[in-house]
């Protein structure tokens, strides 16, 4: 039996590999400064003058989710009372 010796000798393909590394480090740094980014954001607009309006617009908003979410339950709860009934 004869075995190729280019066969024995072959060196693993590591570039796929390598390429998702790469891949997965860049993706760390994009989310890390997208963060950062959000971060800053959000800090300035909390010690910005309009501090006070995005607040009531962000109570506002969870108060009509609230409602909302309410409504839904309600008659969920009423449609499946009625269905074993």
């Amino acid at each position: 039996m004869f075995v190729k010796p280019h066969i024995l000798c072959k060196k693993p393909n590591y570039s796929s590999q390598k390429k998702i590394i790469m891949s997965n480090s860049s993706k760390a740094v994009v989310s890390f400064i997208v963060g950062a980014a959000v971060g800053v954001a959000v800090g300035y607009f909390l010690n910005s003058d309009k501090k006070d309006e995005l607040i009531g617009k962000l109570k506002d908003q969870s108060d009509r989710l609230k409602e909302k979410w309410r409504k839904k339950k309600d008659q969920f709860q009423d449609e499946l009372e009625n269905e074993l009934a």
